[in-house]
């Protein structure tokens, strides 16, 4: 997997995730038998906990192509992600992390589905529409999200929270990149250092939750990650100035991170970003002209505080 390779699945998974590492047991557990209201439940939960996922799997789709101009046919696109991005790691860690919470096993969970509620009918389209999700995902089909969204994420607000996602995945994979180095490996192209990069990426994840608890995300009973999705996806269909400024703030991401990738970012230009980032909030209504200013000039984009004038030719002027 190249630098390429990383740059597009991050841009196109950015703030997807932390998925299994805050909420699991410790396994202890004993399991339970399951009754058909339990399995329909937990197909239900992992309807919801997949949809990250699938969000992911679309988004590295719609990258590859877009990196190889449509050269490449879809089966290879998938043998690409499910051997060279953590995706069937999360797939695993998802299935676990809800089996878990519900006390139950793999082979309790399936022998339930296929044995015990064999031919029952709404088990039987839950998993229809669970194989379909998939299938759609690696098809680049992004899924339709229908998650009611807390009054308070507003358009305004999630434009700014996506912008620190955007800034908490620069300050992870500068940290990340950092480290690798102090082994002293120093190629981003090197096996090595793609493996070593690849086992560090929950960090990058982890930081985008730090975001999420800043403001309140995650004491709701929806998945954090899920309802930033559906604010976005429902804002860019319903807020033609949303959408550009999206725009905007997407087109930025790629230069900002090959950045990173190529050490034009400075450690106090980091750290600037990372006392910016963990401040706590304060003010959660946005004025539109205030955020208008600092989306055309963001902090964690501003042109001085690269060496290359070249790192902004994707940006987009509002």
């Amino acid at each position: 997997m190249d630098t390429q390779v990383i740059i597009g699945g991050l841009v196109a998974c950015l703030g997807l995730g932390y998925l299994a590492y805050r909420y699991s047991d410790d396994g202890t557990s004993g399991s339970i038998a399951l009754t058909r209201d339990d399995v329909v439940r937990i197909l239900k939960e992992l309807r919801t906990e997949l949809m990250n996922v699938y969000m992911q799997i679309s988004g590295f789709v719609m990258s590859i192509r877009e990196q190889m101009g449509g050269r490449i046919p879809d089966e290879y696109i998938k043998e690409i992600i499910m051997s060279q991005t953590p995706i069937n790691e999360q797939l695993s860690k998802v299935v676990e992390k809800v089996l878990q919470k519900n006390s139950t096993t793999k082979e309790e969970f399936e022998k339930a589905c296929t044995v015990t509620f064999a031919g029952d009918s709404e088990i039987d389209q839950l998993m229809k529409d669970a194989k379909k999700a998939l299938e759609d995902s690696f098809a680049g089909i992004t899924p339709t999200l229908n998650e009611d969204l807390p009054s308070f994420l507003t358009s305004e607000l999630t434009l700014k929270i996506f912008s620190e996602m955007n800034s908490a995945t620069l300050v992870s994979m500068y940290d990340i990149i950092e480290d690798i180095k102090s082994k002293g490996i120093t190629n981003p192209n090197s096996p090595e250092f793609q493996m070593e990069f690849q086992r560090q990426s929950p960090k990058i994840e982890a930081g985008t939750f730090k975001v999420f608890e800043k403001y309140g995300l995650t004491e709701l009973s929806s998945s954090a990650n899920l309802l930033m999705q559906t604010a976005i996806q429902k804002y860019s269909k319903t807020d033609r100035n949303f959408a550009g400024y999206m725009s905007i703030l997407a087109q930025q991401t790629e230069p900002q991170i090959q950045a990173v990738m190529t050490g034009r970012i400075t450690a106090n230009q980091i750290e600037a970003l990372r006392s910016q980032l963990y401040d706590e909030p304060k003010v959660i209504e946005i004025e539109e002209e205030n955020l208008i200013q600092e989306l055309e000039n963001p902090r964690e984009v501003k042109e001085e505080e690269f060496e290359n004038e070249d790192l902004l030719e994707g940006e987009v002027a509002a």
